[in-house]
Parts: structure tokens; sequence; C-alpha cells
């Protein structure tokens, strides 16, 4: 009833395609991942600071910080219940 297409011949030129980075360059951004992360979130912070001010930006941060959790979680029904329970009572 249904058939597989024949899978496509692998092309030549791409195993013999030099890598983008080198083996230092790799080192360098595996050694330096956290400094790299943190300039990068900071020039975004900065930004958003200068257009959108202060408290917009602390909206947004609050926003993401409350969206991670619930992402981080959500997916636990033992923590969502036991987190209702505290709070809500039972």
């Amino acid at each position: 009833m249904f058939r597989r297409k024949p899978a496509a011949p692998k092309s030549p030129r791409r195993d013999k395609v030099n890598p983008m980075l080198s083996d230092q360059d790799k080192q360098f951004l595996i050694k330096n991942r956290t400094g790299i992360f943190l300039a990068a979130a900071f020039v975004i912070l900065g930004i958003l600071f200068m257009a959108l001010g202060f408290f917009k930006t602390m909206f947004i941060i609050l926003l993401a910080i409350a969206g991670w959790t619930l992402g981080r979680y959500g997916g636990d029904k033992e923590f969502v219940r036991r987190f209702l329970n505290n709070y809500f009572g039972k």
C-alpha cells in the first residue's frame, strides 16, 4: 500500500566540506560559553532598558521567569499538587 521513497544518494561534496569552526575555536567557545552568554544577555537587557524603560523591562523579565518556572515544573504533577495544597489548602 505505502512504499518508501528510495533514499537520495549522498553528495560526494558533503563529506569533504571543511567544518566552519576549527578545533581551537570550538575549545574557546566551550571554555568561555558562560561569559559569551552573559555578554549577549546583558546587551539584550541594555537594549530593552533603552527602548522600553525600566518597568516594562522588569515586567518582561518577570514574565520570562514565570514562564521558565512553569515550563520546568509544569509537567511534574506531584509538584503542582503540593504547591496548590500548600498555598490554597485542601
